[in-house]
């Protein structure tokens, strides 16, 4: 199946299209419920389209669509990988339709769209010509996916690391992006003391629980037995990350490293969570996507069996789940 995807040709987007609805039709079917903890931005975007769970399937159908053209234009445009295709936008939807509680729009998936954009934006610090004004717009970028899901926020603290990578570390650019940062939440704040629910906005934006032993709550086997795939899987993207480094360009291993800082951001906020769901996985799947992706590339091109044996496995695993199983 993944020589399907092997090319550029914009008509393989057609196969994407199909691809998932085949893995998200159930969640059509079946609409899952909303999860709790969506930022301000998102409940008024809930307030907008009211709680039709059919609307909210299919529009997070089109985010993660979106999101994966979005991610795999990345790769193209930055030439990372010897090979371009379509294997970032096929894993993304994979696993962003792992679980049934995906199914839906939620705050983490659409706030993963900004999260995405700002990663976008800074890769353009690589180049002396686009780093012009970059960091405010990658604050901007990263203060409002906070306001659509809060913990977010904490992504501020990968991007200001990045910053390392393309050598503008310094304080004028970090106190661009801290301002680009605080301007959206600033304005929304006022917003909302205006109409006379600061309280409402601070709540929901600030007060947000962390504990580190919520990993120890009285969760099912089940919910423990996904949230063990997920680190497997995070375990496998940092241990094939020397062998990822290693068969690309160098101008493409800043681009990696960037990712993975996201990536480690990401785990490690998993271990503060208090969610009473599964759904905060998502914060992990657009870079888990992108490390797979990435590494499914060949130099010549070549789609090997053993590549599309991985590929079947999960794909089947992921149906039996959603399908059939409907663990989570």
């Amino acid at each position: 199946m993944l020589y399907l995807f092997n090319n550029t040709k914009l008509s393989t987007a057609l196969f994407l299209i199909i691809y998932l609805v085949v893995i998200r039709f159930q969640g059509f079917i079946h609409p899952v419920p909303l999860p709790e903890n969506g930022g301000v931005l998102y409940q008024l975007l809930i307030d907008l389209f009211g709680q039709n769970k059919f609307v909210l399937a299919i529009l997070g159908a089109i985010m993660v669509f979106v999101n994966a053209m979005i991610l795999n234009r990345l790769v193209f445009e930055r030439r990372i990988g010897y090979h371009r295709d379509y294997f970032v936008a096929l894993i993304y939807i994979l696993l962003s339709g792992s679980l049934l509680a995906f199914h839906t729009l939620t705050p983490y998936l659409l706030g993963s769209t900004f999260i995405l954009l700002a990663i976008d934006r800074l890769f353009n610090l690589a180049k002396e010509s686009e780093r012009r004004e970059t960091d405010y717009y990658v604050g901007i970028l990263l203060g409002i996916s906070g306001l659509i899901s809060p913990y977010y926020f904490i992504f501020v603290v990968p991007a200001i690391l990045s910053m390392f990578l393309f050598g503008t570390f310094r304080l004028k650019e970090i106190v661009a992006l801290l301002l680009g940062w605080v301007n959206p939440v600033f304005l929304v704040g006022v917003g909302y003391y205006l109409v006379g629910q600061f309280d409402y906005f601070w709540q929901t934006s600030f007060t947000f629980n962390y504990a580190l032993y919520s990993l120890f709550n009285t969760w099912g086997w089940v919910t423990y037995g996904v949230l063990a795939v997920f680190v497997l899987l995070f375990a496998i993207a940092v241990f094939i990350q020397p062998v990822l480094m290693t068969k690309q360009q160098h101008h493409a291993k800043q681009y990696i490293r960037v990712m993975y800082n996201f990536l480690f951001a990401a785990f490690g906020s998993l271990l503060f969570l208090r969610l009473s769901d599964a759904t905060y996985l998502f914060l992990v799947v657009l870079y888990l996507a992108f490390v797979f992706g990435v590494f499914f590339k060949r130099k010549n091109g070549e789609v090997t069996i053993a590549m599309e044996l991985v590929h079947l496995v999960f794909l089947i695993i992921t149906l039996l789940n959603v399908y059939k199983f409907q663990l989570v």
